[in-house]
């Protein structure tokens, strides 16, 4: 696994942000006008339109055998 230097302070926002831009660029998925109010995406507020979040777990379930995620 690459690790990336980290250059800039720790901010939700800054996570938030990091997660857009992975999300798009290895899975090609634009999480678009999705709204991220906490980092576990556990909350209720948290919100995500139904055809992104299929993208997501489609993108999951054909690349698991190298995420090891479902596991």
């Amino acid at each position: 696994m690459r690790q990336t230097q980290v250059t800039s302070p720790s901010t939700f926002r800054a996570g938030s942000d990091a997660i857009r831009r992975i999300t798009r660029e290895k899975a090609n998925i634009d999480l678009g006008n999705s709204i991220q109010v906490d980092s576990s995406r556990l909350s209720r507020h948290d919100l995500i339109t139904p055809d992104t979040l299929m993208q997501v777990l489609q993108y999951i379930a054909k690349n698991d055998a190298t995420m090891d995620y479902i596991s």
